[in-house]
């Protein structure tokens, strides 16, 4: 009985030794990018910061693509895809979408229809040589998407796949994003709905202090 405690003590302090090992060894940390949007090439003709008038003005010279704006600032492409685009900029893209701010490109994504990466791995090998930006700077957020933080920019990739669904495949899609823009972004609309509430406070506080003033007036005997 003796000889069994000791074993089981010897063996819990190995298993207590080897979890703190494990607490205690170093994560691998990811590269900083360092890589500004000034690095970037173009991607299909376009680029983060191009002015709306250039891609409108591109936008007109295309066929057969269907353009809807969702709202002001957000324009989206979609390339039928029995339309012949070989030997163009556009050929195995499904769709391109942009997001404007101050009249300029804040974010910009396309769709591939001719494009199948073996696994988000591949796909990041790929963006990282065409793009040239770090490989070793890109996180895998799921089994299927990546993002790639850099200086003044980001990029997130998707390779079409879903882990809930081994059949699903859809277009693979990359999105580029301009971090300062879409912070300024957020900042001016945190400040528009700060403002909102309080002109709806300083509303509602007039309105409150009409109603006592009448309240105060109908108290007062006329004759």
């Amino acid at each position: 009985m003796m000889r069994v405690l000791y074993f089981l003590s010897i063996s819990f302090a190995l298993l207590a030794f080897d979890v703190m090992a494990q607490k205690q060894k170093p994560q691998t940390k990811i590269p900083t990018c360092t890589a500004r949007i000034e690095s970037l090439p173009k991607v299909r003709g376009f680029f983060l910061g191009q002015s709306y008038s250039e891609v409108a003005t591109r936008i007109e010279s295309l066929k057969d693509v269907s353009v809807n704006r969702f709202a002001p600032s957000t324009l989206h492409l979609v390339f039928y895809a029995d339309t012949d685009y070989s030997g163009t900029e556009f050929y195995g893209v499904s769709g391109v979408s942009f997001s404007f701010f101050s009249n300029k490109v804040s974010s910009l994504s396309i769709s591939y229809s001719e494009f199948n990466p073996i696994d988000i791995k591949n796909f990041i090998k790929q963006v990282s040589s065409n793009l040239e930006v770090p490989v070793a700077s890109w996180k895998i957020e799921k089994q299927h998407s990546a993002v790639l933080t850099c200086k003044d920019f980001r990029i997130n990739i998707w390779d079409g796949r879903n882990s809930q669904n081994r059949d699903y495949q859809s277009h693979p899609l990359m999105e580029l994003t301009d971090i300062a823009a879409e912070r300024e972004e957020l900042r001016l609309a945190k400040k528009k709905e700060q403002d909102e509430k309080e002109r709806k406070r300083l509303e509602k506080l007039k309105e409150l202090e009409e109603k006592r003033r009448k309240e105060k007036e109908q108290r007062i005997f006329k004759p």
